[in-house]
């Protein structure tokens, strides 16, 4: 899994700051674990994204445990499974 970070690590020399290091962190992690629950990081991303729309803000933590890859329900995985 982390294979791609080891790769690139000279492409990701932007992270000058320790706020941009754990964004990236937190970024491969959330792909990452899309990955592992065979859902596309990009269709979960805009799902989770579309919520915060709806809600207006970030989403509170309880809601945000709910919003999780391996929280969701089993119709929400399979609309965004990836297609492979």
């Amino acid at each position: 899994m982390l294979r791609p970070m080891v790769l690139g690590r000279k492409n990701y020399w932007g992270n000058h700051s320790l706020w941009a290091g754990h964004l990236s962190t937190a970024m491969f992690s959330i792909i990452q674990t899309c990955l592992m629950h065979k859902l596309s990081p990009r269709a979960y991303l805009a799902f989770y994204f579309d919520k915060c729309l709806k809600i207006g803000a970030a989403p509170s933590e309880n809601d945000l445990n709910l919003l999780l890859p391996h929280n969701l329900d089993q119709e929400t995985k399979s609309r965004l499974k990836t297609h492979r």
